[in-house]
C-alpha cells in the first residue's frame, strides 16, 4: 500500500488543533469523561474520527487508562493524555501532560524552554534532532519546528522536582528509554547545556521509574 502524506498530514493537523483545544479547556476537578468526550466531538467537528478511546492517565498510571462511560473520576495531579486522530485509517497520534497540582511552576518552565529554543540555535538543533529521530517522513523545518512543540512541552515534565519531609528532590526518569528523556538525563548531569541545570536549580536528584501499564 502507497503511503498517503496528505491524509496522515490532515489527521497531524486535526491532531495538533485538538491538542491545543484540550489545553485550553482542562481544570483539576473536571469529569475525565467529560475531557474525553469534548476531545472526540472536537476530532469529529474538523472531520477526523478518533483512532482509539481518548486515555487519560494520572499520576503513578503512566498511560493507556481510558474513562467509562459512566466513571465519575475526576482530573487531579500528574495528568497524561494521550489520543488519535485518523483520516481513512492514516493515523496521527499524539500526547502531552498537565501538571494540576503545580501549573504555575510548569508554566515557568515551559517558558523557559521556548526561550531558550527560540534565542539557543544549539540547543534548536539538539531538540530538532530527537524530533527527526521519530519521524519516517520528509517534513519542511516549519513542519518540524511545530512538531518540536512536543518536545517543549514534556521536558519540564521529564524534569519535575516534587518535596518530601520538606526536602526538594528532582526527578530523573529511569530506564532511559526515549530521546527526550535521554536529552533530559544529559541535561541533568550538566554534559549538555549546563546553564540549564543552573536555571532550574536541580538538586538532590533520585531516580524515578517510568512504567507503562
Amino acid at each position: 500500500m502507497k503511503l498517503n502524506k496528505e491524509k496522515i498530514l490532515k489527521a497531524g493537523k486535526i491532531a495538533s488543533e485538538v491538542r491545543e483545544f484540550a489545553r485550553s479547556f482542562i481544570k483539576k476537578g473536571m469529569l475525565l469523561i467529560e475531557i474525553s468526550n469534548k476531545m472526540e466531538e472536537k476530532i469529529h467537528h474538523l472531520g477526523g474520527k478518533p483512532a482509539f478511546p481518548t486515555c487519560l492517565s494520572i499520576d503513578n498510571i503512566a498511560a493507556h487508562a481510558t474513562p467509562k462511560h459512566d466513571s465519575a473520576e475526576i482530573a487531579k495531579g500528574i495528568l497524561k493524555v494521550d489520543f488519535g486522530v485518523h483520516m481513512d485509517g492514516w493515523i496521527a497520534d499524539t500526547a502531552f501532560t498537565v501538571d494540576l497540582e503545580n501549573s504555575e511552576e510548569y508554566k515557568k518552565r515551559r517558558s523557559f524552554f521556548y526561550k531558550k529554543f527560540k534565542e539557543d540555535r544549539q540547543f534548536r538543533k539538539e531538540v530538532f534532532n530527537i524530533v527527526r529521530s521519530t519521524i519516517s517522513l520528509d517534513f519542511h523545518e516549519f513542519e518540524i519546528e511545530k512538531l518540536s512543540e512536543y518536545v517543549l512541552d514534556e521536558l519540564p515534565i521529564v524534569l519535575c522536582s516534587f518535596i518530601y519531609d520538606k526536602t526538594e528532590y528532582s526527578c530523573h526518569p529511569y530506564p532511559v528509554n526515549t530521546k527526550i528523556s535521554e536529552f533530559a538525563e544529559k541535561i541533568q548531569n550538566k554534559e549538555i547545556f549546563p546553564e540549564i541545570s543552573v536555571e532550574l536549580k536541580f538538586k538532590n536528584m533520585v531516580c524515578v521509574q517510568l512504567v507503562i501499564v
